[in-house]
């Protein structure tokens, strides 16, 4: 049975780069990677391998094994902890069964290793399966060939559509893909394989008529692939490649011991390899060579360009746009419209700049979701957690490898391949003919691999993954066969050596996990002292104005802010523009003082290293930046106390006894912590909104330079918020005032907000406000202190303040500030010739509310239409009111004479105005009168008319209309009753938590002396009371639905203001 594995091992090298990417059916439903022959074929080669260990225990003792077997442990923790901790793999089988597809793919790269390893053990089992590699890149370049000059056809996995098998054909200027499923694919197997042949070649180089016609073969194989390589168009794995020969060529000329032989041959290398490359360039390498002119012109030139450097066709492309009409008519319109470029795409070119705007960063991200474990696989390319995306990619696979699996799966997959690539290195010496050069070769292909994983996920390409593994399991069965073991056994030695350090060094990782990144991050909110916060500010004055100043990015200047950790700040600040940046300087704080403890003071113990952990985390180290105080606590204190406690404590007669207390202790203080385990997991998901840092985004989105009326006017945001905390979020499209005088640095306001006046801050709002300035407010932070919450009030009750946007989840919103106007009521739309003018109503007067939306008599049976509602309208002509509010559609029709018909029928006839509520909107998408949300007030009395969406919901524009009147009436002292009327505001059934009638009873505690009453007339059902009164606030809904007799509300108001509400049948 092992006689099987070599013959397999040959076939598999051959068969997979040459079989084209043909798939035989899907493993996922929407995805690109799909089930292939090679997959088959590895499934039966490794139950080969399986049968063949189960009778050969000893192929169990592999070092190696145990290295892919840490791998394989860390992949499984980083999909748990995508699925169960992070989220960002949800618990659906589409999802997990994505990463779990892309973590089996993995074992399956790293199965053929072992089956080339098992396979491959002799010097002619080397020499035979170079051969094959050489005639495998021999037919592969041939194909090559074929598709350029003879339309041989290629099997693209570009994307989805292309990846289904369907053969096309390359196009003029195409770039050669071969029998790879892409370009950049077969670039890179070219650099595996090409320093392999060229090393191949110089051991085949002899006197023999045999020995010149193999050099002469494998060189014109090499030169062949070089073209080939040229074909592809990849600038990244033509300067792999170049590294690659350069390191076959230098390791190659060291194995000679003449020197003067040594010095010829390396001349001659480096003017071959010139020559050579400069004829190829010339020949075949135009785009290339203005691939890469295009390249360093970029990073040089200053201006930006009118379009991406490497732009094909005119810059437009087709988009869609889908409308709704009114009348709910959808209609989908194309336009050809002008793309839009980002600078680093303007700068670099598109592919360069879609690596650094979105596939770059998103892996960043990944690994900041969790350090040790990224966010699992198949997570990166997706811009939310619930979103399924039919390809992943990164563009560079050490970034790919960080943000999915973390530096435990960095760390044991990179170090298998330079270990792989350390022990060839170190047994060179001792190799000679075909060893030397398949090490030499291998050598020179892994550094190429490695420089095109820069720019390329080469490690994640099936057909190059197999082919470097199999090589990789090829070489190190030939000259590092056992090697694995001594290895391997001494990594486990040193992690248990060093267990309890590792151990401390994870729980770090989890206990003091925040994510700087995240959109969401908490960080961003800066819960620290005012203190801690100038600080930070200091190290960032410094990074661009070199002193330790509080300064504002407006170029004001305050006190000096030096402190040591402004200073051990400086180049982080340096580094990233990122406002959470003090993150990193905090952990790696911690983390250094963990490493100086063990190894200076000695301190080994589990209990020991704990307690540094667990005083950070009790001091919330990691989560805001820090006082000077809070450094020296950690850094000197926490090293002397452990240093006691180790020497008098853990070391004493009942050392034991008090190392299993403390640990108790240590573990036990988190989870003791209030909201521990919710705290916990928000580190990691980052779902909580920052509102703090919102309201600032809130005022960018809102106070805009364009929006200026008079020249010379500016956008001025008042606030209780830091100055110097707007900066780090601000767009520098308003200036800063405070909104007290209680606020910090009132003391020296002019070195802060600027050279005003702050004596009277209502008259410097005045005077702002005459000069032409637009204010605005900011109410975020006013309830934290009762002089900033009195002085909210009096500013809303000296000013016109009125809600300008609701944002943050309701939790922070935006106000126009102008100056305090004479207050008179709007007049109400009537829909009849009828004019209701609040002002002239009577002290004491009567109105009507009434739906449209009437069910017929269940008993009769008599249909709703309009000629039945007008004549159960009939006697309300004559009715002694000072108006009526009709509300919802009016008309239950599109005819267009239903209109004239009621007004002629019932409005035109009645003695008093009419008012339209709208609603119903399942019944007429288009409303027959163009009315909204209204309001009118008398000097005693408020009308709210609320237009909202179905089900008590409320739009943005909506709420404000409805919050901006509640507003209007804190300046109307005089009034006594308010009356909200509505068609859809359903206050009997508040389960929606949408539900409109949250917001509004919220809103209405703040009038506590004020008697409201909400009447609606759309909702009731005939089971639920259609009355309620619950304190000041009374509810009165018509009884329209589900009864057998429908009615109307009739309210009346005597002259004393006293109100009484009687349903009356219609």
């Amino acid at each position: 049975m092992k006689r099987l594995l070599f013959p397999f091992s040959l076939f598999l090298l051959a068969f997979i780069p040459l079989y084209p990417k043909i798939p035989l059916f899907d493993i996922l439903p929407g995805y690109i990677v799909r089930v292939r022959v090679e997959d088959l074929l590895l499934v039966l080669a490794s139950g080969l391998w399986f049968w063949h260990a189960l009778k050969n225990r000893q192929m169990w003792k592999n070092g190696y094994l145990g290295f892919v077997g840490i791998y394989a442990l860390g992949g499984l923790l980083s999909i748990a902890l995508g699925v169960f901790l992070l989220q960002t793999i949800p618990l659906e089988l589409l999802h997990v069964g994505k990463s779990a597809l892309h973590y089996f793919r993995y074992l399956e790269y790293f199965a053929l290793f072992f089956i080339v390893f098992s396979g491959v053990t002799t010097k002619q089992h080397a020499r035979v399966a170079l051969f094959v590699l050489a005639g495998t890149t021999f037919l592969v370049t041939l194909y090559g060939m074929g598709q350029k000059f003879w339309h041989f056809p290629l099997y693209s996995t570009m994307n989805r559509e292309y990846s289904k098998g369907q053969a096309f054909y390359l196009e003029a200027g195409g770039k050669v893909s071969s029998t790879f499923g892409g370009h950049y694919d077969l670039a890179a197997f070219l650099v595996i394989v090409l320093p392999l042949l060229f090393s191949f070649s110089l051991v085949n180089f002899g006197r023999t008529k045999k020995q010149l016609l193999i050099f002469a073969w494998l060189q014109l194989t090499h030169l062949a692939g070089v073209w080939l390589l040229t074909e592809t168009g990849s600038k990244t794995a033509l300067v792999a490649y170049l590294f690659a020969l350069a390191v076959v060529t230098v390791l190659s000329i060291q194995r000679i011991v003449d020197k003067r032989v040594r010095l010829w041959l390396t001349s001659a290398a480096i003017f071959s390899v010139s020559l050579m490359l400069l004829g190829f360039l010339t020949l075949f390498g135009t785009k290339i060579k203005a691939r890469f002119s295009d390249l360093f012109y970029a990073i040089l030139q200053t201006k930006e360009n009118a379009g991406p450097v490497d732009l094909v066709g005119d810059g437009y492309e087709w988009k869609s746009h889908t409308t709704t009409s009114p009348d709910g008519v959808v209609t989908t319109t194309r336009e050809l419209e002008k793309s839009i470029w980002s600078p680093n795409a303007l700068r670099y070119g598109i592919s360069m700049g879609i690596r650094l705007d979105t596939l770059w960063p998103q892996a960043i991200k990944g690994l900041s979701n969790n350090p040790l474990f990224g966010s699992g696989y198949g997570t990166l390319s997706k811009l939310e957690n619930a979103q399924f995306t039919e390809a992943d990619s990164t563009d560079n696979n050490y970034l790919r490898t960080l943000g999915e699996t973390g530096l435990v799966g960095f760390i044991c997959f990179y170090g298998f391949i330079l270990l792989s690539m350390r022990l060839v290195k170190r047994n060179l010496s001792q190799q000679t003919g075909v060893l030397a050069a398949l090490s030499i070769g291998y050598l020179g292909a892994s550094v190429g691999l490695l420089i095109n994983a820069l720019y390329i996920d080469v490690f994640a390409a099936s057909k190059v993954a197999f082919i470097f593994w199999g090589l990789t399991g090829a070489t190190l069965s030939l000259v590092a066969r056992e090697e694995g073991n001594i290895v391997f056994h001494s990594v486990l030695k040193h992690l248990t050596r060093h267990k309890t350090l590792y151990v401390t060094i994870c729980l770090t990782f989890f206990l003091l996990q925040q994510n700087p990144l995240a959109t969401k991050s908490q960080l961003n909110a800066f819960d620290s002292s005012t203190k801690a916060f100038e600080n930070f500010v200091a190290a960032r004055c410094f990074s661009k104005q070199q002193t330790f100043t509080l300064c504002r990015d407006s170029g004001l200047l305050a006190e000096n802010g030096f402190s040591a950790y402004s200073l051990l700040l400086i180049p982080f600040v340096w580094l990233s523009q990122n406002p959470t940046v003090f993150y990193y300087l905090n952990f790696l704080v911690v983390l250094g003082t963990l490493l100086f403890v063990y190894k200076k003071i000695g301190v080994t113990s589990l209990v020991g290293l704990l307690f540094i952990v667990t005083m950070a985390y009790e001091s919330g180290f990691t989560r805001a930046p820090l006082e000077d105080s809070q450094l020296f606590r950690l850094v000197v204190l926490a090293p002397i106390a452990l240093w006691l406690l180790q020497k008098f404590i853990l070391q004493g007669k009942h050392a034991r006894l008090a190392r299993a207390i403390l640990l108790a202790s240590f573990l036990f203080v988190p989870l003791v912590h209030p909201g521990f385990s919710q705290e916990f997991v928000e580190n990691f998901r980052n779902a909580k909104q920052v509102t703090k840092r919102d309201a600032v985004l809130q005022a960018n989105a809102n106070l805009l330079s364009s929006d200026l009326q008079t020249p010379n006017a500016s956008n001025f945001l008042i606030t209780a918020l830091s100055p110097y905390y707007i900066d780090l979020y601000s767009n520098q499209q308003y200036q800063v005032l405070p909104l007290s005088a209680a606020q910090t640095y009132m003391d020296h306001p002019n070195n802060v907000w600027g050279t005003y006046d702050f004596a009277d801050l209502t008259a410097l709002y005045v005077n702002l406000l005459a000069q032409g300035n637009r204010l605005f407010l900011a109410d975020y932070g006013v309830a934290t202190a009762q002089p900033l919450f009195d002085d909210f009030a009096t500013l809303r009750k000296n000013f016109d303040v009125r809600y300008s946007t609701i944002d943050c989840y309701d939790e922070c919103a935006l106000y126009s500030v102008a100056t305090l106007s004479d207050k008179i009521s709007p007049l109400p739309t009537s829909i009849t010739a009828q004019q209701l003018r609040p002002a002239e109503l009577p002290p004491a007067y009567t109105f009507v509310v009434l739906s449209n939306r009437f069910e017929p008599n269940a008993v009769s049976g008599v249909p709703h239409n309009l000629l039945n509602f007008l004549k159960k309208l009939a006697p309300l002509k004559s009715a002694e009111l000072a108006f009526l509010v009709i509300s919802g559609d009016v008309l239950d029709t599109h005819d267009t004479s239903a209109i004239p018909l009621f007004n002629a029928g019932f409005a035109d006839q009645a003695n008093y105005p009419i008012l339209y509520n709208s609603g119903n909107y399942d019944l007429l998408p288009k409303k027959p009168y163009a009315i909204g949300s209204e309001r009118f007030y008398t000097k005693r009395d408020y009308f709210l008319m609320l237009n909202l969406g179905a089900d008590a919901t409320a739009s943005n524009e909506q709420r404000l209309f409805a919050f901006n009147a509640l507003l209007e009436l804190e300046q109307l002292p005089n009034i006594k009753n308010l009356f909200i009327i509505s068609h859809d505001l359903n206050w009997q059934d508040t389960s929606n938590p949408k539900n409109f009638m949250h917001q509004l009873e919220t809103k209405l505690v703040a009038f506590p002396n004020l008697h409201t009453y909400i009447l609606t007339t759309d909702h009731g059902k005939g089971e639920q009371l259609p009355y309620k009164q619950n304190g000041n606030l009374t509810y009165q809904a018509n009884s329209v639905v589900g009864r057998n007799t429908n009615t109307f509300v009739t309210v009346r108001v005597d002259s004393n203001g006293s109100v009484s509400i009687q349903q009356e049948k219609l």
